[in-house]
């Protein structure tokens, strides 16, 4: 809990009441948000700029390849640690997601 102490006393998340009186929901503060969307906003810089010397076709071929392996190493497990800094507006069909459905590979796909 000492994070989210951090992270009330910037002023980021507010504590709310959980769905059972164990638990607790947190809450992005409109500062909050501001600071999610600028980290968001400076990784799809660097996503950017490590791509630039690809083409269109290159870029195609990569994120073909890349949906193939999130797909194949997607468990139900793995879910929640690998899309936890995803933006799930801009995922579409995510492969991790329908990998984790399927159920375990065999590497085939």
């Amino acid at each position: 809990m000492k994070l989210v102490d951090r992270l009330v006393e910037r002023g980021w998340v507010l504590r709310r009441p959980g769905r059972s009186g164990r638990s607790l929901a947190l809450e992005l503060t409109p500062h909050g948000e501001r600071i999610r969307d600028e980290i968001l906003a400076a990784r799809a810089g660097a996503i950017d700029a490590l791509l630039a010397p690809l083409t269109a076709e290159q870029r195609r071929q990569l994120e073909s390849t890349l949906d193939v392996l999130l797909h194949a190493h997607a468990t139900a497990d793995r879910l929640r640690h690998m899309c936890r800094l995803c933006q799930r507006a801009a995922c579409g069909d995510c492969p991790v997601a329908e990998g984790a459905r399927a159920g375990p590979s065999d590497g085939k796909r």
